[in-house]
């Protein structure tokens, strides 16, 4: 009889300066200040409305064109995954965390970045040791 063994899994993502992309969302030009206080209240772990969360994001400068985006990075703030990482993520507790669909779209607002893409809202941390 062979015993199971419990398996951790450890990720730097959120701290390597590489998954942070040069973006900018819907929710921020509509409201900077507001947008601030979602991203502190997420990292928190406070419960936000879906309104909180960008729909369309943008390319932060004319210049720079963006081809498919990795499985998880950063876009304006928020932690942004494509499909594959979210049904890796549903497959655990996640608690009251949702994923909101978003749209990615080049600098011009209209051209769409490949890919489908969703914004973590991180609810309930859990703390483990």
């Amino acid at each position: 009889m062979t015993k199971s063994k419990d398996i951790v899994w450890v990720s730097h993502a959120m701290m390597a300066a590489g998954m942070t992309k040069s973006f900018i969302h819907d929710v921020y030009l509509e409201n900077a200040e507001r947008t601030v206080d979602t991203l502190r209240q997420n990292k928190k772990g406070v419960p936000l409305s879906a309104d909180r969360f960008p729909q369309e994001i943008y390319g932060k400068y004319p210049d720079q064109m963006h081809k498919k985006q990795p499985d998880i990075f950063s876009a304006g703030g928020f932690w942004t995954v494509s499909p594959a990482f979210a049904d890796v993520l549903r497959q655990f507790n996640l608690g009251q965390t949702s994923l909101y669909p978003t749209k990615l779209f080049q600098f011009d607002r209209v051209t769409p970045v490949e890919g489908e893409y969703f914004l973590s809202e991180f609810r309930g941390n859990k703390r483990h040791l």
